[in-house]
This record gives C-alpha cells, structure tokens and sequence, in this order.
C-alpha cells in the first residue's frame, strides 16, 4: 500500500503464483472515504470499519476469493503470506498524514493515540522507564535504550569514511557532514552556515541577545550551557586540568594550552 494525498492504492493483494490485483493491467485505486473502498475485491464483498476510521478491517477470504486468486491458497499482503482463514480479519490501514490526536497543552499534533501519550510525559513529567545501572529515568524506552550504551560502551553507528563510531545514528549523521562538507542549516540574519541544528540554534542567539543559562551563585548569564560550566568553576574553585610538567591546574583546558607553552618554548604569536 502507499499513500496518495488520502487515498488507498492496494499494490499487491493475490492468490500465491497469480498476478496482482489490477483492473485493464492498471492497479485499483480506492478513497477511503467510502466505505464501499474494496467492493472490487468480490462481488459479495464483506468490509467493516473500525472504531479507528483510519483502518479498514477485511476478511481474507475476500482477498483469496479473488478472481485470479484461489480459495485454498495462501494470499499475499503488502509483501507477506498470510493463510488462507476465512475467519481472520485483516487491517488495511490507509497510511494518510492526518494528524488526529491533539495535545491540550499545547499545539502538537500526532497520527497515532500512542505518540500522543508519549508526547504528553513531557508535560507531566512521568519517566516510567529507570537505568538499572543507574538513577536515570526517562519519558521513552528507545531514549533508555540508548542511554544504556554509555554503560556498555557500544558504538554500533560506524562512519565508513574514518574509524569514527557512535552510539546514536543522529551523531553519525552529524559527523558524516565533515567528509562531505555538507552544512544545511543557514542562519537567516547573517550569511553563517551549519552542519548541526543545535549549533545554529546557539548561534541565533548573538542575533537575539538570548542567555537561557544563569548563574545561581551571581548575576551572570549565558547562551551556552558549556560558558556556564566553566563560569561555575570561578564559585567552586574547581580546575580540572593539571599541567604535567608542573603542579599548575587551570579551570579552562585554554588556559592550560597557553601555560604549555612556557615549558615548550613555543611562541606561535610574533
């Protein structure tokens, strides 16, 4: 089946070893809106309609009771075999864009209930799904699933370009961009552009003047999460980075860079 502007094409719907369902060796085109859509398949057709308007409920036998299907064989369904049982019923789902479902928290739209009540955990704050390796918890299982690969160390995304792999296909995707030089995000103020999404989000922000991210010890504010981190450490007295020639530690591995130098000798600025 595929999709044609709310439509029903039935692709490939015969008796095993026949040919597909076509009219004058064209496929058949149904509307969903009818509920006479697949009367075409007999001409003691039985359909129903589910409570679900998007779905449509067929007995098989209507399917390899087909002329040119057979009774007694296995039919064929958008690519699988399925047996020959009067009595099963088969959902021919009409694969439309209709988003049905709204959120009454906001504007999201979804086509399926299912991804309504997932979406509606970021409103609620429910995160069924716990680490158990862990305290984390989260909203999705896939989103679990992925977290999981931080303990076990799997990167099973790997970039057949360098030996570059990641946890998450997003990430890869991502990377892929740097041996392509493919850079789809553009800033519509400035003539900037992006490989990443994320990275043209922060750079909106010189544009607006936005810093979501304040300092709870001062007034400082940021538009990155990561200045804000190392603004932290000015509070904490934290220095991560540790010169290994010396006993100097420094809060900014920039800083650390700069102090190097003063063992090496090196002066990349004349």
């Amino acid at each position: 089946m595929s999709s044609h502007s709310g439509e029903l094409r039935i692709l490939s719907v015969y008796g095993q070893g026949e040919g597909p369902l076509a009219v004058d060796g064209h496929d058949t085109l149904f509307a969903t809106s009818e509920l006479e859509a697949l009367s075409s398949l007999s001409a003691d057709h039985s359909v129903a309609k589910s409570l679900n308007c998007s779905v449509r409920l067929v007995r098989l036998e209507e399917l390899t009771g087909h002329q040119g299907g057979r009774k007694g064989r296995p039919g064929v369904l958008c690519g699988k075999v399925v047996p020959n049982n009067a009595d099963m019923i088969v959902p021919m789902t009409t694969h439309t864009d209709e988003k049905r479902y709204g959120c009454d928290q906001c504007t999201k739209r979804f086509q399926q209930q299912r991804d309504l009540k997932i979406h509606m955990r970021i409103h609620s704050g429910e995160k069924p799904y716990q680490c158990d390796q862990c305290s984390k918890r989260f909203s999705r299982r896939d989103a679990l699933k992925m977290h999981m690969r931080t303990h076990s160390g799997e990167k099973p995304y790997k970039c057949d370009q360098c030996l570059k792999r990641y946890q998450q296909n997003g990430h890869l995707k991502s990377h892929m961009r740097t041996h392509t030089g493919e850079k789809p995000y553009r800033c519509d103020q400035c003539m900037k552009r992006f490989r990443e999404s994320s990275k043209l989000r922060i750079h909106m922000r010189t544009h607006s003047g936005e810093k979501p991210y304040s300092c709870d010890q001062c007034t400082m504010r940021f538009s990155q999460s990561f200045n804000l981190k190392i603004h932290m450490r000015t509070h904490t007295g934290e220095k991560p980075y540790r010169c290994d020639q010396c006993t100097r530690c420094f809060s900014q591995s920039s800083a650390l860079k700069a102090h190097m130098r003063t063992h090496s000798g090196e002066k990349p600025y004349r």
